[in-house]
């Protein structure tokens, strides 16, 4: 068995020969493919090296303790109230839509006239 299965990867690896000489297009192909498999490995042996605990922790550490300079946006919006509510149109508006989407509003896509 184990012949085999060496004489069959031999044989594929001989497949892929032109010449003697692996097609240049084939061998990138393999070497991507095996760079690939030896990233996803190393991902998953750090993965489960580090507790997602741990991690979260280390990551909610890192972004509090960035640097971030805060930027003042004036509130420009309009402040107008049709409805007379006690809320502004564009909150009014907004809230509005976030409800529909709690709903699952079922929209068909057809036009009236």
């Amino acid at each position: 068995m184990r012949y085999f299965v060496s004489h069959h990867i031999i044989s594929c690896i001989n497949g892929l020969k032109f010449n003697g000489v692996l097609n240049v297009k084939k061998r990138k192909v393999i070497v991507i493919l095996v760079s690939l498999m030896v990233i996803c490995s190393i991902a998953t042996i750090v993965a489960l090296k580090f507790p997602y605990d741990k991690l979260k922790s280390y990551l909610e550490n890192t972004v509090d303790n960035l640097i971030i300079n805060k930027v003042n946006v004036p509130d420009e919006s309009s402040k107008i109230d049709t409805n007379e509510n006690g809320i502004v149109d564009p909150i009014d508006i907004v809230n509005s839509a976030r409800r529909e989407v709690q709903q699952q509003t079922i929209y068909k896509d057809a036009y009236y006239s």
